[in-house]
């Protein structure tokens, strides 16, 4: 596996894409407690609540408070909405 592998993330808001470019991870919570999304995970989709931080590559993290969010995975692609 590349370790320097990122993920590429999106995230919109209902008016307006808050965000797009490269991350080593994003967090969140759904109904079973905080996860992590890193590269190579599974493909999936989960409903996501209270927030999503996503950590770039200088680690920098980026917080998007939300009540309620979409976010799906699909090979190494994060793609979230906010506010749905």
């Amino acid at each position: 596996m590349d370790s320097n592998k990122l993920l590429s993330v999106t995230v919109k808001g209902p008016n307006k894409q808050e965000f797009e470019g490269e991350a080593v991870s994003v967090t969140s919570l759904n109904k079973v407690g905080k996860f992590d999304v890193l590269p190579y995970h599974t493909n999936f989709i989960s409903l996501i609540h209270e927030y999503v931080i996503i950590e770039q590559k200088d680690k920098k993290k980026i917080t998007f408070p939300l009540e309620t969010g979409i976010m799906k995975v699909f090979e190494d692609k994060v793609n979230i909405l906010i506010g749905v």
